[in-house]
């Protein structure tokens, strides 16, 4: 429905440009709570469509899979160092 607004990956306002990102990562389970589900790709380009924006939909699939692993490595090392810096100072 066009009057939920939507939160786009990447836009451009001056040519009117959009991409979206879909992927395993984000898109995995397409069923959500309550019955809900994603928008298909197809859906989401018409939505943007009638909004007057053109939009693009890149599929990331393995991609994304190193950089995250990055990122979860970093904040739980980041994570342990806090852990182990209270430890060390009770009061703090």
């Amino acid at each position: 429905d066009n009057k939920r607004g939507r939160s786009p990956d990447f836009y451009n306002n001056k040519t009117k440009e959009i991409i979206e990102i879909f992927g395993e990562y984000w898109h995995k389970n397409q069923v959500l709570p309550e019955g809900k589900r994603h928008k298909t790709p197809e859906e989401v380009i018409a939505w943007y469509a009638e909004a007057g924006w053109n939009c693009t939909v890149v599929w990331a699939e393995s991609e994304f899979e190193d950089f995250y692993k990055q990122m979860e490595d970093r904040v739980i090392k980041k994570k342990e160092e806090e852990d182990r810096r209270r430890a060390s100072d009770p009061g703090a």
